[in-house]
């Protein structure tokens, strides 16, 4: 599940999935603004086949949060 989140935030974000870390977050990523924020859950949602609600939306405030909410959503360990 990891992986899969990984590389769907490394494709939004234009950056290389091997470089991160999982502590991303809005503060450290320059191109992560709230356009790309809709974008990382619009991909995550159609990658992963999950439906996130608003409140996911708003949980995901690092790479490491936006795992374990689509691995809650997906009822896997993150």
């Amino acid at each position: 599940m990891r992986d899969k989140v990984f590389a769907t935030f490394a494709r939004v974000m234009g950056l290389e999935p091997g470089g991160l870390t999982g502590a991303e977050s809005p503060d450290s990523v320059p191109a992560w603004d709230s356009f790309r924020h809709m974008n990382l859950v619009m991909a995550l949602e159609e990658d992963l086949g999950v439906l996130l609600d608003d409140e996911d939306v708003v949980a995901m405030t690092s790479l490491d949060a936006a795992v374990a909410v689509v691995a809650g959503r997906c009822g896997a360990a993150a």
